[in-house]
């Protein structure tokens, strides 16, 4: 899916407002030193990791494993990221990879697409492992992407749109993300301008 930007057309200066302070929470995301983006791919949507990467904001990898789940995958989850048990028979386990990914994550704000979604995974990854869950710090790109496209929803808020470019790998997603946040910080200097002409007319 290609990236979405919004339908300028019929804007009120109230929507370019809102969609700027998209813009500018994107652009101070990629500015922070302790933001790191994550994806994970699943045995199912209620299951557990099979699949986690992480991304700094400069778009170098610093994560990117498969997880050797404890139960398998689901023919529903294969179908989507076309993972299957058996390329994840040799892989660690999640007790094998928690420790590093503690390391990586504690005290740091993770930024995913979907993030209560990724958020559960890995709380359920932590339970399967018989491990106590760490304390985790999460903001959602696609809630922010849906401020920017300003699509209305059905309940108030803004319509929550798939992940343009993603390709339903882990590290894929998380470059995908990424590109979303670069695209909304790239038309803030445009906004803050559209937002003073309309301020002084």
């Amino acid at each position: 899916m290609p990236l979405t930007v919004p339908n300028w057309r019929g804007m009120t200066a109230d929507d370019y407002r809102d969609i700027m302070r998209a813009c500018d929470r994107a652009s101070s995301l990629l500015a922070r030193r302790d933001v790191l983006l994550l994806d994970t791919e699943t045995t199912d949507l209620n299951g557990e990791i099979i699949q986690i990467a992480i991304v700094n904001t400069a778009g170098q990898t610093i994560l990117d494993t498969l997880v050797h789940p404890t139960k398998p995958v689901s023919p529903g989850a294969f179908a989507v990221h076309h993972i299957s048990n058996a390329a994840l028979r040799s892989a660690p386990r999640w007790d094998q990879v928690a420790e590093r990914f503690a390391a990586l994550a504690v005290g740091k704000l993770l930024v995913s697409y979907n993030a209560a979604f990724d958020a559960e995974m890995i709380r359920n990854s932590y339970r399967c492992a018989r491990l106590n869950p760490i304390p985790l710090h999460w903001e959602c790109a696609m809630r922010l992407y849906a401020q920017y496209v300003h699509i209305p929803g059905q309940y108030g808020d803004f319509r929550w749109l798939p992940l343009p470019g993603g390709d339903h790998s882990a590290l894929g997603d998380t470059l995908a993300t990424l590109e979303v946040l670069r695209l909304m910080a790239g038309d803030l200097s445009r906004l803050c301008g559209i937002v003073q002409r309309l301020q002084s007319s």
